[in-house]
């Protein structure tokens, strides 16, 4: 990711997250069974429930590596602010690869 993506706590928001491999943008099988989840920065603890995320789904470019990782605001209203870490797993038959995206968390203050 060129930059760091950003969360304003208590929003609901997809966050898009570019896979990589080798250099390269992944093309993300359409088969593919394709997990997030927000996890703290130490990778120790698992903060939101895993999203289950389809092709389909706003935010989504798999041909170009896109995914687009949902966050509920009932599940990111509690956290502090800090960096913390979208953790995305692709399972494609009985392969599994795991990326890990800096994500950093600001308290929002209006409401």
């Amino acid at each position: 990711m060129a930059a760091r993506a950003k969360l304003i706590t208590g929003d609901d928001a997809v966050v898009a997250v570019d896979l990589t491999l080798n250099g390269a943008a992944y093309v993300v099988d359409p088969a593919a069974v394709v997990k997030a989840a927000l996890i703290d920065a130490a990778h120790t603890q698992l903060l939101t429930s895993v999203a289950t995320i389809a092709s389909t789904d706003t935010g989504n470019d798999w041909p170009a590596g896109r995914v687009g990782v949902p966050f509920a605001g009932s599940e990111t209203a509690t956290l502090a602010a800090g960096l913390y870490k979208i953790e995305i797993e692709v399972t494609v038959g009985s392969v599994k690869k795991t990326w890990h995206a800096e994500l950093g968390v600001a308290r929002g203050l209006i409401s």
